[in-house]
């Protein structure tokens, strides 16, 4: 294609040609002049590029002088190449620059190509070896990330010269659960000086799992997500509702309830899969706080003999957790207005969840946050619904289970709350249970004092929950020990949903993805949690990268290379400072659980020399690990597509 240039370049790539060049087809001979005679005015002339080699992707300087303004034409193997920006050099010399095809022939060959530049009437060639893989040279525990996706053709090399092994991440940050991404990846110890082909390589397919991530109302194995999944699918059907209510002010119109008093007796609906109708349960009030009413439900096994229990949980929740919520997370009672709520939380502990939600700790429901002019069965509360002890659990063992499920879903009433008081959309299904986990975390480390980004260890979180050195809920434990399951198996699972009946790591997993991102992002730690929470025109990856301000994509792979290095014991320069020194607590589960945990709980793909690794499955909001040695220098042929993202470490 031509591309034009301006008057203000006009002597553009004009000068002597270089040795190589070809002369100009329509230039004539001259005849001699005498002394006397005028001279001719110059004829242009571009001189040879700098470089003797040129790589793909990278830009290519071409200089001139004496050239009439016009048009300007560059070639490569007679493929036309973008002129980014022309100018003038501080030579005097006119200049442009020209970006060479990020992937060009066979992967590894340096073929020797024609660049062709027509400025003007001037016709010039030049023959050039043209590298096809593009040096990346790393240092150990230096990391990078290819800045374009699709093809790619690389060089690894190790910095110091010597023998090295590199991981790659390939992640995909697409949230629709169906889009699977498919990677084609290969590594030879070829020569890469050589003009020669790479010889083609033996294909070793690797299937995609059988199982494809879904996680919707019927789908997930997860009874406490699919509800949640449920709650979203129901208010964006009921929203325009809910809209004319409140334009009308119904939702204001609501009557205050009498405040409940310790000993009432109350019947509250147990509402799960329907708005519309739920199951009558009769509950006796055994804390009445100023944030927190706690029930019984008087059908219970042991009804009447676990109020010192009860009592504790209320009284937990009116002085650390609801005031937790207020400061990082966000207000339950914030539709308390429209509702005509009395300030308080209601938590009904009831059978209904043991006899119905086998598996199930605890849940909420969005109905009860509607006003019963809309749907008559509402309670019109904030209110959380948990299970009563089992018959092989003492009271003490049911509430230091309870405890952290109290937060949890207290979390969640606050996520509704806030949103629906603002007219935002829910939050994906996959953030607002990771962030549930966050409000966890902020729990146990108010409790034990912890600092953010203080690098905790092993033996203050872990360790002591298990060992109940100071009355502590397990939470940390929860959290670290899924995620090691998490990183065991990541290749087949992802940050969106389960992947089978039995899975849960993407609690974890997504925990995690948020707490590294607060941890790299975040000038506050409370408020920018608030605001997540909260909501705003954006859910999942794409709020977490507005309030960021980096794009899924790079989270997403950022968060899977921070990830790897810790899981694989990787030691860099340049380590941020992190809530949670995960290393040691990876090394202290390997101790404590000696056969059970392992101190580098990633197990990345094996890349072995000389075989193409196709049809490589990355799962919506997935990462896929892959290892190989160098050698002395590797090429690496990509195949990835735009939606997946490929970052390179040094390992060793």
């Amino acid at each position: 294609m031509a591309i034009g240039i301006t008057a203000g370049v006009a002597s553009l790539l004009q000068g002597c040609a270089g040795a190589d060049a070809v002369a100009p087809r329509s230039s004539t001979p001259t005849a001699p002049t005498s002394p006397s005679t005028p001279a001719v005015a110059p004829r242009p002339a571009l001189l040879a590029p700098a470089s003797d080699t040129l790589v793909v992707g990278d830009t290519v300087a071409l200089s001139g002088s004496a050239l009439d303004a016009g048009t300007v034409l560059v070639t490569l193997a007679g493929v036309p190449l973008p002129v980014l920006s022309h100018g003038v050099s501080a030579a005097g010399l006119a200049t442009a620059r020209v970006v060479l095809p990020r992937s060009l022939g066979a992967c590894g060959t340096v073929p020797t190509l024609a660049l062709r530049v027509r400025a003007g009437d001037v016709d010039s060639v030049w023959q050039r070896p043209v590298r096809t893989a593009r040096r990346l040279t790393l240092a150990v525990g230096q990391h990078t990330a290819l800045a374009d996706s699709g093809a790619a053709c690389i060089e690894l090399a190790a910095a110091d010269g010597a023998d090295a092994s590199m991981l790659l991440t390939l992640s995909n940050a697409t949230e629709q659960s169906t889009t699977q991404a498919a990677v084609a990846v290969r590594a030879t110890a070829r020569d890469v000086t050589s003009a020669q082909a790479v010889p083609s390589a033996p294909a070793h397919p690797v299937a995609a799992p059988a199982a494809s991530v879904r996680h919707a109302a019927g789908v997930s194995g997860d009874a406490h997500a699919t509800h949640l999944d449920a709650d979203r699918a129901h208010f964006a059907a009921v929203a325009a509702s809910w809209q004319a209510l409140t334009a009308r002010g119904a939702m204001r119109a609501a009557r205050a309830m009498a405040p409940a008093q310790l000993g009432d007796t109350l019947t509250l609906r147990a509402l799960y899969a329907s708005c519309n109708a739920g199951q009558a349960v009769r509950a006796r009030v055994v804390y009445a706080g100023r944030r927190a009413l706690v029930l019984e439900d008087v059908s219970a096994p042991r009804a009447g003999s676990m109020d010192a229990e009860y009592r504790a949980l209320g009284a937990e929740y009116d002085e650390v957790v609801h005031p937790l919520l207020l400061d990082a997370i966000g207000d339950p009672n914030a539709m308390d207005a429209r509702l005509g709520g009395d300030g308080r939380v209601t938590m009904l502990f009831t059978r209904f969840v043991n006899d119905s939600l086998a598996g199930t700790a605890g849940y909420v429901s969005a109905c009860n946050f509607q006003p019963a002019s809309l749907f008559p069965a509402s309670n019109a509360r904030p209110l959380l619904y948990g299970r009563v002890p089992s018959a092989v659990e003492s009271p003490a063992e049911w509430r230091r289970v309870m405890r952290s499920t109290v937060v949890h879903e207290a979390k969640h009433l606050a996520s509704y709350a806030e949103r629906l008081s603002a007219g935002h959309a829910f939050e994906a299904t996959w953030l607002e249970e990771a962030t549930a986990r966050v409000a966890e975390e902020l729990y146990a480390r108010r409790l034990a004092q912890m600092a953010w980004k203080g690098r905790t260890g092993y033996a203050a979180s872990v360790l002591c929950e298990l060992q109940q050195c100071d009355g502590r809920p397990l939470v940390a434990w929860k959290l670290f020990s899924v995620l090691h399951q998490y990183l065991a198996g990541a290749d087949t699972l992802s940050l969106l949903g389960p992947s089978g009946r039995s899975d849960q790591t993407w609690y974890a997993s997504g925990w995690s993805l948020v707490r590294w991102v607060v941890d790299e992002h975040a000038a506050n730690e409370s408020a920018w949690l608030r605001a997540l929470v909260r909501g705003g025109a954006q859910v999942g990856a794409s709020q977490l990268a507005a309030l960021s301000g980096r794009s899924a994509d790079a989270l997403l792979a950022g968060w899977a290379n921070a990830t790897a290095a810790t899981a694989l014991g990787i030691v860099g320069a340049g380590t941020q400072p992190a809530t949670w020194d995960v290393a040691d607590v990876w090394r202290g589960l390997s101790d404590t659980f000696a056969g059970t945990y392992r101190a580098t709980p990633l197990q990345p793909l094996a890349l072995q020399d000389g075989v193409e690794v196709r049809d490589l499955a990355v799962r919506p909001l997935g990462v896929r690990y892959v290892t190989l040695a160098t050698g002395r220098g590797r090429v690496l042929s990509l195949d990835a597509g735009a939606a997946v993202r490929v970052g390179v470490t040094r390992v060793r």
